[in-house]
Order: C-alpha cells, then sequence, then structure tokens
C-alpha cells in the first residue's frame, strides 16, 4: 500500500520550491529523531545516518497506522 504524504503545514500556494510545506512523513521523522537523540545516554556516541533511518523506519510505522 502506497502512504499518502501529504503537507503536514500546508501553505495556501507553493513556495519557491513548489512545495507547500514540510510532508507528513517528514514531521514525523522529525519528531521521532528529537525522541530518539533527547533519550540516548549522556556517554553515547551517536550515529546520526543510524538515528535518522530509524526515525524515518518509526514515521513510516505511523503512517501506515493512519491509514487503518
Amino acid at each position: 500500500m502506497k502512504l499518502k504524504n501529504h503537507p503536514a503545514f500546508p501553505t495556501p500556494e507553493p513556495r519557491d520550491s513548489g512545495r507547500a510545506g514540510i510532508t507528513t512523513l517528514d514531521y514525523f521523522a522529525a519528531k521521532a529523531m528529537q525522541a530518539l537523540v533527547d533519550t540516548a545516554p549522556e556517554d553515547f556516541e551517536l550515529d546520526y545516518d543510524d538515528i535518522a533511518k530509524s526515525a524515518y523506519k518509526q514515521a513510516k510505522a505511523m503512517m501506515r497506522e493512519r491509514q487503518t
């Protein structure tokens, strides 16, 4: 099933980029990434590539759940 990835904060008209705001998937991923970074132990060396992949994995799960 293709996920519907609508703008999270749509604007009336697309800006210079031609996109109307951040997508819902990107918004969910940003929130997930923030939580992952904020809850990491202080002495933990963060691998941001892995965190980004994990954040998008969580965001895609959230998108699938929204469609049920």
